[in-house]
């Protein structure tokens, strides 16, 4: 498989995923401000941890993914195979 097919999509999401996250922590950390609900709708997030909890979730997974693709691209060479030499099962 190319690695494009594993790093763009995985670093796209973790970045999204991740941005998200922490715009809405902060958000939930400093109170919330006109900029991060200009419509109001804070009224679900008050004392709902269901719905507030996700927001440091998504933090977490982004920066999750994102260290997996730096870890898959540090531990592949350049041409997608092992670093070591040792041939893995999709050399096969």
């Amino acid at each position: 498989m190319p690695r494009v097919l594993a790093v763009v999509p995985a670093a796209a999401v973790g970045l999204l995923v991740g941005q998200y996250g922490a715009m809405m922590t902060t958000c939930l950390a400093f109170g919330f401000t006109p900029i991060c609900a200009p419509d109001g709708g804070t009224e679900a997030l008050d004392g709902s941890w269901g719905f507030a909890g996700t927001y440091p979730v998504f933090l977490l997974w982004g920066c999750s993914l994102l260290a997996a693709t730096v870890g898959h691209l540090h531990t592949r060479g350049p041409h997608g195979h092992n670093v070591t030499g040792q041939r893995g099962s999709e050399d096969r």
